[in-house]
């Protein structure tokens, strides 16, 4: 039996095809080809740098050992130090737009905007995340199984589908090419269905060992995004090769989904696709 989809209005100026579209709602994921110019992709990928740049500096005032947040710039930077009060691995920095404008454009790129209210069911929608999620060579990041509602339900215990249909979506924007060889994304097809958030239970908790086998991990050529259905259950292993992989994470949600501010402060932004 076919999987029942929404009604699709919002299709008009989408970068979505109508396999896309369904492959989202019917696989969990899809992939926008090509979102982001080479130049987009140059300009993206000196403000990451700039904003590692930064996260340096900041790791030296904060003392051997560090392991934790600290909040710089207008945006949350999670990170680690090594004895010597030396960058030892920057997991993540939320709320990064905060820091770079180029960022926080690149978060809300018309097309990706298209393929949100696309996706999301309308044309207004809050943005919750924008975030940057290095894996250099050999720092050793990694991030268990798991279902991105699952975060969503941890800063919001009042968290609600509002439209039904999972009520939000990240797109992962690919500055560097990614693959499994740097530490990119697996996600397990059709892993999303039948789920509510009140069923919700920690993925990396409740690991089904089939998930392994139907696991793919799809290639991403620098300036594509992979957009996620929030139930779709995904991880991804350390950085194992010799080339960095650099994403950009943009999130939105339906109005009245989310009761929370997210960490910084370019975050919680009420857009309106025209």
């Amino acid at each position: 039996m076919a999987t029942p989809l929404p009604p699709r209005n919002l299709g008009t100026g989408s970068p979505l095809s109508e396999q896309d579209w369904q492959g989202f709602f019917n696989e969990g994921y899809c992939i926008i080809k090509n979102l982001l110019s080479p130049e987009e992709v140059t300009e993206n990928k000196k403000a990451l740098k700039n904003l590692i740049r930064d996260a340096r500096k900041l790791a030296s005032t904060l003392g051997p050992d560090f392991d934790g947040r600290v909040n710089h710039q207008g945006s949350l930077f999670v990170l680690k130090n090594n004895s010597q009060s030396q960058l030892q691995r920057l997991y993540r920095v939320c709320g990064c737009g905060s820091s770079d404008p180029t960022l926080l454009a690149t978060s809300r790129h018309p097309k990706l905007l298209k393929a949100f209210a696309d996706v999301i069911l309308s044309k207004t929608f809050e943005h919750i995340i924008c975030q940057f999620h290095p894996k250099e060579p050999g720092d050793s990041v990694s991030f268990q199984p798991h279902r991105d509602v699952e975060f969503r339900l941890h800063c919001d215990p009042n968290w609600q589908d509002i439209n039904g249909w999972g009520s939000y979506v990240v797109a992962v924007i690919a500055i560097d090419a990614a693959g499994p060889e740097n530490g990119g994304l697996q996600v397990v097809p059709g892993s999303h269905h039948n789920l509510t958030p009140e069923s919700i239970v920690p993925a990396c908790d409740n690991f089904d060992p089939d998930w392994k086998k139907k696991a793919i991990s799809p290639r991403l050529q620098a300036g594509d995004a992979l957009m996620m259905h929030p139930y779709l259950v995904h991880w991804s292993q350390a950085n194992t090769s010799n080339q960095s992989r650099f994403s950009l994470l943009s999130g939105v949600c339906s109005m009245d989904s989310n009761h929370e501010n997210y960490p910084g402060d370019c975050t919680n932004e009420i857009i309106v696709v025209r």
